[in-house]
């Protein structure tokens, strides 16, 4: 997990998103809930304990507080936007990606159950439905993908559109930096 950590560049990201926070240990909470997550997912209450006597961390790694786990999550939060812009670029130069042509298609899925509007999951909606359930609620899936068809980012919308979503909500992640810049993007489905 450390190496790959390392390789994605995510300790000096949140390194440096600490410094202008003034959190001294932010990259080592969150290496450490991830890495949790990843293993064994707990409380960040447990987590404490988890770093010191359930697994080995990397040497002159510095257990956070409690406080600290708490803390690192509103600082994720607030930067989530500028994380995955960060790593998306990270993954694109790992993984060789050629992005001048991208593909965006669409789909929709339905829910069985209760039919009643949700607040828990407000994309869960009634509409258009590609499967031809129009009395069940739906949420539409938009999936962006390189040439070689992996797919590189996956949003959920919500269920109701009559026609296709625009591309505009990947473009933040997809155009910024420059393997991205000159792009050609292709609607496919509809």
């Amino acid at each position: 997990m450390w190496a790959v950590w390392q390789r994605l560049g995510l300790g000096d990201w949140f390194a440096q998103i600490g410094a202008t926070r003034g959190a001294k240990a932010l990259e080592h909470a969150v290496f450490a809930m991830v890495a949790n997550r990843l293993v064994a997912p707990c409380s960040k209450r447990r987590l404490v304990e988890w770093t010191a006597s359930d697994v080995v961390m990397p040497d002159g790694w510095p257990a956070p507080s409690p406080d600290q786990y708490y803390r690192a999550l509103d600082a994720v939060a607030a930067t989530k936007d500028e994380t995955e812009t960060h790593l998306y670029a990270r993954l694109c130069d790992l993984a060789n990606l050629d992005l001048r042509l991208v593909c965006y298609d669409m789909a929709s899925t339905y829910f069985e159950g209760s039919t009643r509007p949700s607040g828990r999951f407000p994309s869960r909606a009634f509409g258009y439905s590609r499967d031809h359930r129009g009395d069940r609620p739906q949420i539409v899936i938009g999936l962006l993908a390189p040439q070689t068809g992996s797919r590189s980012r996956i949003m959920c919308f919500r269920g109701t559109p009559t026609t296709p979503p625009p591309w505009p909500p990947f473009s933040p992640i997809s155009r910024n930096g420059s393997r991205c810049a000159g792009s050609v993007w292709s609607l496919t489905g509809a």
